[in-house]
C-alpha cells in the first residue's frame, strides 16, 4: 500500500482526460462576453457536467476592466473536474465553442482567490 494519492481520469468511449495531479482548477477561454455571467455558467457545468463549481475568477483587461471572455474556475472535486474537461470542452454555449482545460496554479498565484467564491 503506497502514500501516494491515486491519479484520477475520467473515460468514456470517446474520451480520456487524464489528470495525474489531480488538478481542480479550470482555464475557460472564448466565453460569450455579453451572456456569460456566474449563473448562466454554474447552470451550464450542472447541467451538462453534473458538476460543481466552487470559485470563480473573470479575467479582465487590465485597462478597461472588462470581461474579454476568459475565466479560471474551481471544480468540487478532481472527478467534477476530469467531467468538465469531457463534456464542456468544445462545446457550444451561447453560440460560441468554449476551450475547458485543466490548468495547474503557477506558485506565483493564490488560489482560489480571495472574493471568488459562487
Amino acid at each position: 500500500s503506497s502514500s501516494t494519492p491515486k491519479s484520477s481520469s475520467l473515460t468514456t468511449a470517446a474520451t480520456t482526460v487524464s489528470n495525474p495531479q489531480n488538478i481542480t482548477r479550470l482555464f475557460l477561454k472564448n466565453l460569450n462576453i455579453k451572456q456569460t455571467t456566474q449563473s448562466t455558467l454554474i447552470d451550464t457545468f450542472s447541467t451538462i457536467a453534473s458538476c460543481t463549481i466552487t470559485h470563480i475568477q473573470w479575467l479582465t483587461d487590465y485597462k478597461s476592466g472588462k470581461f474579454y471572455g476568459s475565466a479560471f474556475v474551481e471544480c468540487g472535486s478532481v472527478e467534477d473536474a476530469c467531467r468538465a474537461v469531457q463534456y464542456l470542452n468544445s462545446t457550444s454555449v451561447f453560440g460560441r465553442k468554449m476551450m475547458v482545460k485543466l490548468s495547474k496554479a503557477d506558485g506565483k498565484d493564490i488560489w482560489p482567490p480571495p472574493n471568488c467564491a459562487v
